[in-house]
């Protein structure tokens, strides 16, 4: 699946790019148009990747779920809770319980991960860049060294690895967040039953 996938998205990527005056137009909309090249066959690699793995991680908390919702709703369907003198019976409680846990829980990770999608873009737009570089000095390693240009190569080199350290430092700060949410609901999911 995961092979398909990057085929048809490389593919379906390099038709939209080599349609008539696209590449020209792209290399001068801006950021967006940053070493397209480079950008298509890593950002084709990092979506199949993710897309795979996405998926067939939903199909087994697809199984699990349709496993365990028959087991929790018959552990809570003849529990009933007493509130102040009244009785109050939920049929299947855990079930709902658990979903309106698991709702608030992916409500959560999705408010605090959500900048990792502009963080990681971001990243990919410098490590781009930072390649593009490393290419330039390559091509042009004769005329660096003729006009002793050696310095300001290495410089605009250090200058492109910070932008890729800084943005990778970002990330793992919005990274350090998200864990805060899902270790919290990590533990919450240990300790709960417990109680």
């Amino acid at each position: 699946i995961r092979l398909k996938l990057r085929e048809a998205l490389t593919l379906d990527l390099i038709d939209q790019w080599m349609r008539p005056a696209r590449a020209f137009r792209l290399a001068n909309a801006g950021a967006i148009g940053v070493n397209p090249d480079q950008r298509m066959q890593q950002d084709a690699a990092h979506l199949s990747d993710l897309s795979t793995d996405l998926g067939v991680g939903l199909l087994q908390s697809f199984i699990l779920l349709v496993s365990f919702v028959g087991v929790l709703w018959q552990l809570s369907s003849g529990f009933v809770f007493h509130i102040n003198g009244w009785s109050l019976a939920i049929p299947g409680y855990m079930v709902w319980a658990a979903f309106l846990y698991a709702g608030i829980a992916s409500w959560l990770s999705w408010l605090v991960g959500r900048p990792l999608i502009r963080l990681n873009s971001d990243r990919y737009t410098r490590e781009a860049e930072l390649r593009s570089s490393m290419v330039r000095v390559n091509e042009n390693v004769d005329a660096i060294a003729l006009y002793h240009g050696e310095a300001d190569a290495k410089r605009r080199l250090e200058i492109d690895l910070g932008t890729v350290l800084g943005a990778m430092r970002n990330i793992y700060k919005a990274q350090i967040n998200l864990s805060w949410v899902t270790d919290t609901y990590g533990w919450i999911t240990v300790v709960a039953p417990i109680l």
